[in-house]
């Protein structure tokens, strides 16, 4: 934020601007997450991807801090080791100095467990097993 009198500017420190275009992308044991950084508060800004599967023990799993590489950037971030047909919920944290600012939440549910048998006899085939 930027205030103007006198010929000066003077800024304003605030928390950051929550991402955008902020999306996931189940799969059967991992989830992509992917964002858009917005304004950082005039301040360095990390992001750190927080999720937790439904369930009455599960508890929220955050990530390392991903740096910000600069104003509307593109980032994922991979969460591996996941539970097929699992219902988990993820969100963003945007963190500066003067604290966080946090997306909605998103659900997204794992896809189910497949192994893909294949055979040569005399004809070559493949099949789906879902576990």
């Amino acid at each position: 934020m930027c205030n103007y009198s006198h010929n000066e500017f003077k800024y304003i420190l605030d928390h950051p601007i929550v991402p955008s275009v902020f999306y996931v992308v189940c799969q059967t044991t991992s989830a992509v997450v992917l964002w858009r950084s917005e304004f950082n508060g005039g301040s360095k800004q990390e992001f750190y991807v927080q999720y937790w599967r439904i369930s009455l023990s599960s508890q929220a799993i955050v990530s390392p801090s991903i740096l910000d590489p600069g104003l509307t950037s593109d980032l994922q971030y991979t969460v591996n080791n996941l539970v097929p047909e699992t219902l988990y919920i993820f969100h963003i944290i945007a963190r500066n100095v003067l604290g966080d600012s946090f997306t909605k939440s998103v659900n997204c549910t794992t896809d189910q467990s497949r192994y893909i048998i294949c055979s040569v006899l005399s004809i070559s085939f493949c099949f789906t097993l879902m576990s």
